[in-house]
């Protein structure tokens, strides 16, 4: 689900009203689908996507602060938060990319 997520994030920092629904609900979890209308183009999505720290909330980090994330866009790459003491956190890992899709 992480990579999804990833990706709705990303959707929703340009979209408007968005719908979700639960597809699968087990014991340990559940999965959702969620769908929004983008008013912009694949390569803007896509360009918004590998920058976190311009969209993504600072309450939703250990250190408080957007600015500290980036995201390696390769197959192998991560989204990756440094921490003011010079350590860091691997939040996910990009396993499949094809640009600007």
């Amino acid at each position: 689900m992480s990579r999804t997520l990833l990706l709705v994030l990303a959707a929703f920092a340009l979209a408007g009203p968005a719908g979700a629904e639960v597809v699968d609900s087990q014991a340990d979890g559940f999965t959702i689908k969620e769908t929004a209308a983008i008013a912009a183009s694949p390569a803007k999505v896509w360009a918004t996507l590998i920058k976190p720290a311009a969209w993504w909330s600072p309450d939703h980090t250990y250190s408080h602060e957007a600015r500290n994330l980036t995201l390696d866009p390769r197959a192998g790459g991560a989204w990756i938060e440094t921490l003011p003491s010079g350590g860091g956190v691997r939040h996910m890992v990009v396993v499949y990319i094809d640009p600007p899709k």
